[in-house]
């Protein structure tokens, strides 16, 4: 996902990042993070330093929003039953 086109204040994020469990022949397992910002970029390299486990960290769904409450609200959401729902609906890569 090219994160340069996003110009707006606030954003909400969803990233997946993946998990080697050398023990399960090579299983892959899978992470997902959904969080908000004002910097993707700087969020992103936030993210993969702190998680060094993890491989092939990206981004997976971006929202944008004018103020930073907008963007809080809708990660709650997001976190919910109801936005778990909407994301398997809706996001294609959720399931990938």
């Amino acid at each position: 996902m090219d994160i340069t086109k996003y110009k707006s204040n606030y954003y909400v994020y969803i990233w997946r990042g993946y998990k080697i469990n050398w023990i399960e022949n090579n299983f892959r397992i899978s992470y997902r993070y959904t969080g908000y910002t004002n910097n993707l970029k700087r969020r992103l390299k936030e993210h993969k330093s702190k998680k060094k486990w993890l491989f092939n960290i990206k981004y997976i769904y971006i929202k944008e929003f004018e103020t930073q409450l907008e963007a809080m609200r809708y990660e709650l959401f997001l976190k919910s039953i109801k936005g778990k729902i909407w994301l398997y609906k809706n996001v294609d890569s959720w399931n990938n």
